[in-house]
């Protein structure tokens, strides 16, 4: 159990209060481009579907290499304040370049490696939250999930700005809202880090800078991966799956989504007090074997008061994990927080990438009931990465 979660701890600032504004509105905004970007490309630029995975590898890419090395450079003492800075004025440039309108080559060129910049804000947002509530003894599990949960209420709001507008207004509206969410943003950074924040590393570890990854680490990011996978190869699956394979009305995607929504939001907080007693990794293992659970009994849906109780218990597996997952990454980060949430959030847009290439080619071939029952197998690879931590903390115990 974290040492850190004995100690007393102290009731939150108005600091730490408007950390979790500004990730919040920072969510907002780049989720609003982000789960709108498909539709812009085939719609508005008339490219092929096969475009969206070009770009949307590209900027997984791009925010991986990014958030290794943003996570370096707070270990090594960089200025949180300047490198969150970097991400949001790189969202507000990419908005108003979207905003005049550029072609395809230019959304590779210019548009994907600025929004590759502003994801990197939530790797850099995540250790920050993290380092500053041990700075001023909050209650770190409670603090990440509220970091976690405010992550969650962002990707609620900016999707439902982004389309909301554009079914009133059209795309160029959209854009322009998404612009104001940045300009926002830009005005919580500034109220939020009037001054330098800087990771003030331990002696002992210092000289571990360049040291590699750790074992542990490594297979704890694997597992990271396989549960994102399961969730994007299930979301990204759903709409077409429930509709046209199961033949349920049209509302029940969003009635799905919804659902998982508002469970997942409370069991994230749960799960910030469940975790400290019962062990990360147990959490975790829960999580993994429901998540499992619940992707088989998604196949058998034939109602929809059937889906709503599956959806429950989806919203149970995927909170477990949202809520418990930041603070088991970084339990393995050797005095290097910075890179422990960099490859926390880098597995999760590894994860993210690997589901939504994997929907396209599995339901090609087996339908997209067929990526549902991949997504089961990824949520089994994530429990048996899981186990193996397990049989190493044993197999050293004893």
């Amino acid at each position: 159990m974290d040492t850190l979660f004995n100690h007393p701890t102290k009731k939150l600032n108005l600091r730490a209060y408007l950390i979790l504004v500004l990730l919040l509105v920072g969510n907002a905004a780049t989720s609003s481009v982000i789960t709108i970007m498909g539709y812009h490309i085939v719609s508005d630029l008339g490219m092929a579907p096969w475009a969206i995975s070009i770009y949307t590898v590209i900027v997984t890419l791009l925010s991986i290499g990014l958030n290794k090395w943003f996570g370096n450079l707070i270990d090594n003492g960089a200025d949180v304040r300047r490198l969150l800075l970097v991400s949001v004025l790189s969202f507000c440039c990419a908005s108003v370049v979207l905003n005049i309108g550029v072609g395809f080559n230019w959304l590779l060129v210019l548009v994907a490696p600025l929004f590759a910049l502003a994801n990197s804000s939530l790797s850099v947002m995540y250790t920050f939250g993290r380092l500053y509530a041990e700075r001023h003894q909050l209650n770190v599990h409670q603090y990440n999930a509220f970091l976690r949960m405010n992550t969650s209420i962002g990707w609620i709001i900016g999707p439902s700005i982004a389309f909301g507008i554009l079914g009133l207004w059209g795309i160029k509206a959209s854009f322009l809202a998404s612009l104001v969410l940045g300009m926002l943003w830009l005005v919580v950074w500034t109220i939020t880090l009037p001054d330098s924040f800087r990771h003030k590393a331990d002696t002992s570890s210092k000289s571990n800078r360049a040291s590699a990854v750790p074992f542990k680490l490594r297979i704890a990011a694997v597992a990271c991966v396989c549960f994102a996978a399961t969730n994007v190869l299930f979301s990204a699956s759903m709409p077409i799956y429930l509709i046209e394979e199961v033949g349920l009305p049209e509302f029940t995607p969003g009635m799905s989504f919804a659902i998982k929504c508002l469970v997942e939001i409370p069991v994230i907080y749960w799960a910030a007090n469940f975790a400290p007693r019962w062990g990360e990794q147990n959490a975790l293992l829960f999580s993994a074997l429901l998540g499992f659970v619940v992707m088989l009994l998604m196949t058998t849906v034939n109602s929809v008061p059937v889906l709503a109780a599956y959806t429950v218990l989806e919203g149970i597996y995927y909170g477990l994990f949202a809520g418990t997952a930041v603070g088991f990454m970084q339990s393995f980060a050797d005095g290097r927080m910075g890179r422990a949430t960099s490859i926390y959030i880098s597995s999760l847009f590894a994860g993210g990438m690997i589901g939504t290439i994997s929907v396209g080619v599995v339901a090609s071939a087996y339908g997209f009931v067929g990526a549902i029952f991949l997504s089961a197998l990824t949520a089994s690879l994530a429990f048996a990465a899981v186990c193996i931590l397990k049989f190493f903390d044993f197999k050293s115990n004893v």
